[in-house]
């Protein structure tokens, strides 16, 4: 439906460039309204709140009840830049990565696909309706994707069975499970409730720091859903800003620890985690060298409560230039700790 409206907007926005009758410009004021709020919508029922932002300001800027005075050309400006906008955003749609499920497709027979949300190295992520449509979260996971250390000793994905063994108010919540074929591949999914809200690298990325109490309180509610999975013997191994999720679908936000592909049990040998693709300004110095514990998890949470309250990870320094030599990226970060932290002035103490 999104294509639909934006090809119709593309076209109005370009022919308003030429010399048309003052209806046609209010009656393209009316339709862009209409449009730009829809488009708004279905951003924010996906998620998507930077999209959610720009739709929700233009339907402000083309509302024909309040006119905005900024000359015809100015508006013929405007008129083509929205148009190309649409335009781009159509075709960095054509371009993106194809998901392996689309839209309405019935999953075991049991939920169907809402619509995609991301693709990570060896797994996609869906929001599903179930049989009673509740909205519910689908991870897909590739079997060919996945790494030998991802896996029990008896070939279950150790994702999927962590989450099987987990309930907590702070930790994201377990459905269902199982295996299905699509296009001759065995593929697994694991089916959690659907949290709706943001995670904390969305919110400060509007808010860049919380106040000490705020930030507090989320620290406190990590804390609490940790010493659940220290006390099953499981380290989550990866508590960033990415990997907690704000609630607010009630009156209070409730952060919630999400994402468990690197989490394992503590009594797995050094062998079986992973490092590659943590952050490593969230993982603590005995990590580097493979070395994980309930200790390690404890530092990442350390490292994300001063992420909250000054806006950057601890000792954060710019690692572009050293992303392909994975070595001299981990001697650069280990240097930089041995400066002491610097905490800004405007922290309440």
């Amino acid at each position: 439906m999104d294509k639909f409206i934006k090809i119709g907007l593309t076209v109005l926005m370009f022919v308003c460039i030429l010399d048309m009758p003052y209806g046609y410009y209010q009656l393209v004021r009316f339709i862009a309204l209409i449009g730009f709020a829809v488009l708004a919508y279905q951003a924010n029922q996906q998620n998507r709140k930077t999209g959610m932002l720009i739709y929700g300001v233009l339907a402000l800027l083309f509302q024909p009840f309040f006119k905005i005075a900024l000359g015809r050309e100015l508006w013929n400006i405007i008129d083509v830049i929205v148009g190309v906008g649409l335009l781009i955003s159509l075709f960095k749609r054509k371009i993106m990565i194809k998901s392996t499920l689309t839209k309405g497709q019935i999953i075991d027979g049991k939920y169907s696909v809402s619509f995609f949300l991301k693709k990570g190295s060896y797994a996609e992520t869906y929001r599903v309706q179930n049989e009673t449509k509740e909205a519910k979260f689908l991870k897909l996971f590739d079997f060919n994707k996945l790494h030998r250390t991802q896996f029990t000793e008896s070939g279950e994905i150790l994702e999927i069975e962590m989450l099987k063994q987990i309930k907590h108010p702070n930790l994201v919540k377990y459905n269902d499970s199982g295996n299905v074929v699509i296009d001759n591949k065995k593929l697994a999914y694991v089916v959690l409730d659907f949290v709706s809200g943001e995670t904390l690298a969305d919110k400060m990325k509007r808010e860049n720091t919380l106040n000490l109490y705020e930030a507090k309180s989320i620290i406190l509610s990590v804390l609490n859903g940790l010493n659940y999975l220290h006390n099953k013997q499981i380290i989550h191994n990866d508590i960033t800003n990415q990997n907690i999720m704000l609630d607010l679908s009630g009156n209070i936000a409730i952060p919630k620890i999400i994402d468990f592909g690197y989490a394992r049990f503590l009594q797995q040998s050094n062998k079986d985690f992973l490092k590659e693709g943590l952050n490593l300004f969230y993982t603590a110095k005995e990590t580097f060298n493979k070395v994980f514990s309930f200790q390690s998890d404890i530092y990442s949470v350390g490292a994300l409560y001063f992420h909250l309250l000054t806006g950057l990870p601890p000792n954060f320094i710019e690692i572009s230039k050293y992303k392909s030599d994975k070595i001299q990226l981990e001697d650069v970060i280990l240097e930089e700790r041995k400066k002491p932290l610097k905490f800004s002035d405007k922290i309440d103490e």
